[in-house]
């Protein structure tokens, strides 16, 4: 039986991490999250949301419970929650000893000698898994998921639930009507109790982050800021800009691929983006991506060294390779100087980039764009826009998309379909 946890539980976590809490909204959304079997937790970015719903998995791991991430991919699943509450642990282990160590140790599955489990599941990687259990169950990105995944997901709390332990932490920020955040809203027979933190009520408890939010408005498109800072649905008229993708098989063998290499440059301690796309008979298909941090004026060349190290993996002209340089050339220059003297340096505008998802949108409706992965296609089906009232259209941001169009613009000769 897994022994109660309470918020003291919690915070001797923190203290044993040396850590504090950023502010009282964090120790309010623990409160609510211990307090109610089924909630929505919905924080604003880079205010706590992740490291206060890992504290508290930590905490059921510690008490011999085991916990479930769920999210829409695999990759995303064993992603950022899953490695922080993994490393929580591992840190802990020396204030409380070795038998906190695993003895199954992987990507997506560590199981501890007092019998806790932690364990990554997603949509894509559904199959039941017998002898799975849990107590707790937290879907992350729930802004993002559908209502399938608690189907997939919620099997394994049966045993907690008839022990009374089973909880559900539907974790994110403002989604679509038809995401599962905003579902399991406004259904109330489903039990869901929601928790919201306002940007008001953070700046009040620590003025300091006003700036921060200041920046979020500067640098986000409206939209964006609404779902992402806010936490509200995203607005009337708003739709999918990618509804369905499709998922690519195996092309023809005797078709001439080509390929177009796109980046989108990180501002600051983003990541810059890079996507291929291999365009061979009448299908254009997303068939890899590749993601860095670093110093973006790369100084050093460091970070053009490693994009030019993958990009050499694909038989690419320089001339259809296609870099942004909205902030700055440096990296343009960089690559351009040291690997790829023919590659093109773009500045996405308003009229450019309408044009370029414009095209974009119409090989997507003839189902001839593709994509390698599943954590691709739901990366693209999530996206939405809307249409302002001078007519100018409005598009949640990616990085990932405006990779994309980085390389449908490096496509030099029109194809028709």
């Amino acid at each position: 039986m897994i022994q109660k946890i309470n918020t003291h539980s919690v915070e001797n976590i923190l203290k044993l991490l040396d850590n504090e809490w950023l502010g009282d909204w964090q120790r309010s959304a623990v409160e609510h999250l211990l307090s109610n079997p089924k909630t929505i937790i919905q924080m604003p970015r880079q205010t706590g949301k992740t490291y206060s719903v890992a504290l508290v998995a930590s905490a059921y791991i510690l008490a011999g419970g085991s916990v479930i991430v769920g999210m829409p991919t695999l990759g995303q699943s064993k992603g950022i929650l899953f490695r922080q509450i993994a490393g929580m642990v591992e840190k802990l282990r020396g204030y409380i000893g070795s038998y906190m160590k695993p003895f199954i140790d992987t990507t997506t599955e560590k199981l501890y000698h007092n019998g806790a489990q932690l364990r990554a599941i997603s949509v894509d990687n559904s199959a039941q898994k017998e002898g799975w259990s849990a107590d707790l169950l937290i879907i992350d990105e729930a802004h993002r998921s559908e209502r399938t995944i608690l189907g997939i997901t919620e099997p394994y709390l049966t045993q907690a639930k008839l022990k009374g332990t089973a909880k559900i932490i539907l974790l994110g920020v403002g989604g679509h009507v038809r995401s599962l955040i905003e579902e399991m809203k406004q259904d109330t027979l489903t039990g869901y109790v929601p928790f919201r933190v306002t940007p008001d009520e953070i700046i009040a408890d620590v003025p300091a982050y006003e700036s921060v939010f200041e920046d979020f408005k500067r640098s986000l498109i409206p939209v964006d800021y609404e779902q992402h800072i806010l936490c509200l649905p995203v607005g009337a008229g708003t739709r999918y800009l990618f509804p369905d993708i499709q998922i690519a098989t195996d092309i023809d063998p005797n078709a001439r691929a080509v390929y177009y290499i796109g980046i989108d440059v990180g501002e600051k301690n983003d990541e810059t983006v890079v996507s291929v796309l291999r365009r061979a008979g009448e299908y254009i298909d997303l068939v890899d991506v590749y993601k860095t941090r670093g110093d973006f004026i790369d100084k050093d060349g460091g970070q053009a060294a490693r994009i030019a190290e993958f990009i050499k993996k694909y038989p690419v002209r320089h001339q259809y390779i296609t870099i942004e340089t909205n902030f700055n050339s440096m990296l343009f220059q960089s690559l351009c100087t040291s690997h790829f003297r023919g590659m093109n340096g773009i500045h996405l505008t308003y009229p450019n980039k309408k044009a370029l998802s414009d095209y974009m949108m119409t090989i997507v409706k003839k189902n001839k764009f593709r994509v390698s992965d599943s954590q691709y296609k739901r990366d693209l089906e999530s996206l939405v826009f809307n249409i302002k009232v001078n007519g100018n259209w409005e598009w949640s941001h990616s990085d990932l998309y405006s990779s994309i169009l980085m390389a449908i613009s490096a496509m030099q000769e029109p194809i028709y379909f």
